[in-house]
């Protein structure tokens, strides 16, 4: 972890089948520590525990199996980021919808996505979810992240595990999301398309306030 304070890598690669007591601890203390104009950090796995590791997956900007990380690794070495080449010097981006799809990385055989922007307390990007026999049930907690989300496409829904209760809500084009940090949850495709949702991950003032709940003063 020191190693990571002190240079500012531009690429970090985790190895999931290494037993670790708290891999969200863990993954969300490295992405905190990376330069967010430079730092990428991609995990491995195998195809054995590509399911038992999926709740981290977002937590990665890629995540790759063992055999594919040994074709592609000469590439990331060769294109590792230096500096803010990242990121658009550009003041004003437009970015075309059709062409962002086409970017798309795959996660899973279900998840794949583009991060687009990403600034010391926030990430933007879109991720799409295939249509599946049966969706993963395993869910992904940001813990000190909000998360926005616009559906650009598709139909599906969001499952919810609070305190209180759990919930299922249905979700279409158009459809808008806001989840607090610290909420577990999970997106699934329901119909015969893919679900596409432009997504915002925000820094939270504090895991346990949210100002915009407090209601009028």
């Amino acid at each position: 972890m020191n190693r990571v304070r002190q240079c500012s890598p531009c690429l970090v690669l985790m190895d999931f089948s290494h037993p670790v007591a708290d891999w969200e601890s863990l993954l969300a203390k490295v992405r905190s520590l990376l330069d967010p104009h430079k730092g990428d950090l991609i995990a491995f796995t195998t195809h054995v525990a590509w399911k038992s590791t999926r709740p981290y997956h977002l937590f990665c900007h890629r995540v790759l199996t063992q055999e594919a990380l040994v074709q592609e690794l000469p590439t990331l070495l060769k294109n590792a980021p230096v500096g803010e080449e990242k990121l658009s010097k550009q003041s004003v981006e437009v970015l075309e919808f059709k062409k962002l799809r086409n970017e798309l990385e795959p996660l899973s055989p279900e998840i794949a996505r583009r991060v687009c922007y990403r600034g010391d307390h926030y990430e933007i990007g879109i991720i799409s979810f295939q249509p599946q026999a049966a969706s993963d049930p395993k869910q992904i907690i940001h813990t000190d992240k909000d998360v926005v989300c616009h559906v650009l496409s598709g139909r599906g829904r969001l499952g919810l595990n609070k305190a209180e209760k759990s919930e299922v809500i249905p979700l279409k084009a158009g459809s808008v999301i806001r989840i607090l940090s610290g909420i577990p949850h999970d997106f699934a495709a329901t119909g015969q398309e893919e679900l596409v949702i432009w997504y915002t991950l925000v820094t939270a003032t504090s895991p346990a306030r949210h100002p915009l709940q407090q209601g009028p003063p």
